[in-house]
């Protein structure tokens, strides 16, 4: 009865139903509740998945095993703990962890590619020179000192050389750039920027003591540009030391040694000018004569169109060579390219060849950019010293 009593109450009946209504709710609200906690996590598990921004990005910081002293303190200073290196041939980059006694080990990390520019190419080596000038090798005059053979018949061609593997039989190709001195930024360029197996003269008009230790500190071997009477002197002046075929050969021996006391260092010299001076036996014998009796090495730039130098230095067992091209008389990048690429082919055919230029930025850039190449060609960039006649 009271069952029957409680159904025929409407207030009642309205109760249950409301009743019901907010339970049905309930369900609704609880069920939307758990999608959405479904949906943050979702997106928080993309987030997570994401690679850190830029200001986010892991260091890594390879530390060898076995590191010790700066290094470790170093890593162990910043909060970092040590890992090995990876192997060789492994890619995978090394995630520092910061060090903790109590915290829990966290879980693996993703692999995070590191943004930011590539790390440079490390500088090639330097190759140490032997210190000039080695006082066993020097004849101190009142002009200053001159090259000289040593006491146990050294001699400054060899001893001064850059050194070159003598068991390398790819085909090889020196460069020497000359008339350095006269004009400061171009000389620099050429010592700073060229590669070290290119050899560097240098004009002894101007002072080149400096510029020639200099050379050899970032180990270019080094010589010394001699002036010489050409073809149109005197509209064409190589200066006022040059040697000259109307001077007597002592006078000429004078203005040699001049010329040769201004620095030391150096392998050799190298004409400048020269076309008529080159070509008159008479006066170049003893000049070669000369640098024969004091260990020197001899370059005909090849500008004078003979070989009368190269002949008379073979007489006279003097080490020498003569310059196949110059390599930027035409002075543009392709002629320049042009120039090189025919001193390849001309050191593939005989063994070696030599090219001259001068220190215009067009030339060393160009040189630099040719030899950085040069490997892929089987070609060797050497010294002027690892290619001369014996």
């Amino acid at each position: 009865m009271v069952s029957a009593a409680l159904r025929g109450n409407p207030a009642l009946t309205r109760l249950r139903s409301t009743l019901s209504k907010v339970a049905a709710g309930k369900v609704w609200l609880l069920a939307a509740a758990g999608l959405a906690a479904l949906i943050a996590a979702g997106l928080l598990g993309l987030k997570l998945r994401q690679p850190p921004s830029p200001s986010q990005q892991v260091v890594v910081v390879p530390i060898p095993a076995a590191a010790t002293g700066d290094a470790a303190a170093a890593a162990e200073q910043a909060g970092v703990t040590p890992r090995p290196a990876p192997e060789p041939g492994s890619s995978k980059p090394q995630v520092p962890t910061t060090a903790s006694a109590s915290a829990p080990a966290a879980p693996p990390q993703p692999d995070v590619a590191i943004s930011g520019p590539p790390a440079p190419a490390p500088a090639p080596a330097i190759i140490a020179l032997s210190p000039a000038p080695d006082p066993d090798l020097v004849e101190k005059t009142p002009d200053g000192p001159l090259p000289a053979l040593g006491h146990d018949g050294r001699q400054p061609w060899i001893v001064y050389a850059r050194p070159f593997d003598a068991g390398d039989r790819r085909p090889r190709v020196a460069i020497v750039i000359g008339q350095l001195g006269p004009s400061k930024i171009p000389s620099q360029d050429a010592v700073q920027n060229l590669p070290p197996e290119t050899t560097l003269s240098f004009l002894p008009y101007h002072p080149v003591a400096d510029l020639l230790q200099q050379a050899r500190r970032l180990g270019h071997e080094t010589m010394l540009d001699l002036p010489m009477e050409p073809l149109d002197y005197p509209r064409e002046d190589p200066g006022p030391k040059a040697l000259l075929v109307a001077l007597e050969p002592r006078q000429n021996l004078d203005r040699l040694h001049w010329l040769m006391t201004r620095g030391t260092g150096y392998i050799g010299l190298m004409t400048y000018m020269g076309s008529r001076f080159d070509a008159t036996p008479d006066q170049l014998r003893p000049v070669l004569a000369e640098l024969k009796q004091r260990g020197l090495a001899f370059l005909d730039a090849g500008r004078s169109g003979d070989d009368i130098a190269p002949k008379l230095g073979a007489e006279l067992g003097l080490p020498r060579g003569l310059a196949d091209r110059v390599i930027d008389a035409d002075a543009s990048r392709t002629a320049i390219e042009a120039q090189l690429a025919q001193l390849e082919d001309l050191a593939r055919r005989g063994g070696s060849a030599v090219g001259v230029g001068q220190p215009y930025p067009v030339t060393i850039e160009t040189v630099a950019a040719w030899a950085s190449h040069l490997p892929d060609h089987g070609i060797a960039l050497a010294p002027l010293s690892a290619v001369l006649a014996r």
